[in-house]
């Protein structure tokens, strides 16, 4: 289902590119879009226990509505690109995650995917994120995209 790289020589073991992604908190979440359009949308996220999590704005919600279209997702990491302009080259690391999105509704697992999403962003600002979020609230969203395939690469 999933193609092979094409420069094979490139592939990063999957501890390599599970390292990246638990290294980052910044990524491209690529959905299925308005008018059969692509949608990429930056994001921030934490990645715990071999899954991607992400917070998202529940009304008028992009997000939400390609979800409900279709929950294939891609999300992709690029922690490193140095561009060498000598050698009409570059130096990078790039992380891509095939998966399956799902909104999290269970107001416990809700909050605890909220508690591990702000630990790995700013884990001094935990505890005062989640005495300022409700999670059972209509606006607050939590996805998990669970991966089907993982690749990295670099060059």
């Amino acid at each position: 289902m999933f193609r092979d790289m094409t420069r094979g020589e490139c592939r990063m073991t999957d501890e390599e590119a599970e390292r990246a992604l638990k290294a980052e908190t910044w990524g491209v979440l690529s959905l299925h879009g308005d008018g059969g359009f692509p949608y990429g949308v930056p994001m921030n996220y934490a990645w715990v226990n071999g899954c991607v999590l992400l917070h998202c704005d529940a009304e008028n919600s992009h997000r939400l509505d390609s979800l409900r279209c279709s929950e294939k997702v891609c999300f992709t990491v690029v922690p490193k690109h140095e561009l060498d302009r000598e050698r009409w080259s570059a130096s990078y690391v790039s992380v891509i995650v095939f998966g399956v999105a799902e909104v999290i509704t269970d107001p416990a697992e809700k909050r605890e995917a909220m508690r591990a999403f702000m630990n790995a962003l700013a884990p001094e600002k935990t505890r005062e994120a989640l005495a300022a979020c409700d999670p059972g609230a209509p606006e607050l969203a939590m996805l998990r995209v669970r991966p089907v395939h993982i690749t990295g690469k670099r060059g």
